[in-house]
């Protein structure tokens, strides 16, 4: 089914354990939703199983990029064709949590290339200081006469983090010293950014 310029796939997963809906990458999807689809090997064992004069039609629609999978489970095909077209219609609001290194870089891509797909970009960190000094600095890039082409770039307050399209988590802790006995740094890194990640 053609929905703007989206191509809906209607699939029967379990609503419980599946999302609503997913891009189209790999014909091994069709087989349901689960951790085999990080690999490469387990998706081609799946793909194996379709018939085979549907796959070339199928590569065809994922050579398209277009091609979004639709969980009927969720929401009727009727119900999943009207809310691509409010999707496609608007700009989205995206807030964006930490202005670090990886924050502020983010932000300032963000900021520069999403002008055609991002109403606002909110921003939040507990350093007040950085998020005026972000949303000073970007809010004066634009291009001669025409202001509005870019998002700008809006302080939120904590409880306005999750009104948005797109929520975007950057807070993390440093890495321990090369001199401390911790084994394994992306653990001790996972241990400490869940008790931010907890917070929220």
């Amino acid at each position: 089914m053609n929905c703007n310029n989206n191509i809906l796939i209607p699939v029967a997963w379990e609503r419980e354990t599946s999302r609503g809906y997913s891009r189209f990458t790999e014909l091994g999807q069709l087989e349901g939703e689960g951790l085999f689809w990080l690999n490469k090997n387990l998706l081609l064992e799946k793909e194996s199983l379709l018939v085979e004069n549907a796959k070339e039609n199928l590569q065809k629609i994922i050579g398209l990029e277009t091609a979004i999978l639709v969980n009927t489970n969720w929401k009727s095909t009727s119900e999943w064709e009207e809310q691509f077209k409010k999707i496609n219609r608007k700009k989205k609001r995206v807030h964006l949590l930490a202005l670090g290194d990886v924050g502020s870089t983010i932000l300032t891509a963000l900021k520069l290339l999403g002008g055609d797909c991002i109403e606002t970009l909110g921003i939040f960190d507990v350093n007040q200081n950085v998020c005026k000094r972000w949303e000073s600095e970007l809010n004066q890039a634009t291009y001669p006469w025409e202001y509005s082409t870019l998002p700008e770039v809006v302080i939120l307050e904590e409880t306005e983090l999750f009104d948005c399209d797109v929520f975007i988590f950057c807070a993390s802790k440093g890495i321990p010293p090369l001199d401390t006995e911790v084994q394994d740094v992306r653990m001790a890194q996972f241990e400490a950014n869940r008790g931010i990640i907890s917070m929220f």
